[in-house]
């Protein structure tokens, strides 16, 4: 358990900032639920938005691919702040909680750097579902949490 935590704190360090202006990152308010992956590698982040459209909840379901020298983060659920902006994310949890999730040559704008020390990690690959169109159904949902090997022949 100690080294768990020594490589989560070690993680942390000031982002490389980028010279971008503050309309670059959207923050939008919720509960965020953070499940990795260790068989494939990934991270799955649940994000109910606070702000209710159409009086429902907006859900978005966040697949992450780390990069094979990543550590993955811990679970993690609270209610947060998610950050996007063009090939990264991040987690800004009430409980201080700050997870980023970026690309390895992208730089953080620097709005988003001033905000925490972030636990960083590098990701590949970002799927976002339901942030353009509407929610995934919970069989979709279900699908996007098998942390699972696909079989050959099989889908």
């Amino acid at each position: 358990m100690l080294s768990l935590l020594g490589a989560f704190q070690s993680s942390q360090a000031a982002p490389v900032v980028d010279d971008l202006n503050s309309a670059s990152v959207d923050a939008v308010p919720g509960t965020a639920e953070i499940v990795p992956q260790p068989v494939v590698h990934e991270v799955v982040i649940l994000f109910h938005q606070n702000a209710a459209t159409n009086n429902k909840t907006k859900v978005y379901v966040l697949k992450l691919q780390l990069v094979k020298s990543s550590n993955l983060p811990p679970d993690w659920k609270g209610a947060a702040i998610l950050y996007q902006s063009k090939r990264l994310l991040a987690v800004k949890g009430r409980d201080g909680t700050s997870m980023l999730f970026k690309f390895p040559k992208r730089n953080v704008p620097s709005d988003l750097a001033e905000q925490a020390i972030f636990a960083t990690y590098e990701v590949f690959g970002i799927a976002r579902y339901g942030t353009d169109t509407k929610p995934p159904s919970d069989a979709v949902i279900a699908n996007l949490l098998k942390d699972e090997l696909p079989v050959e022949g099989k889908r």
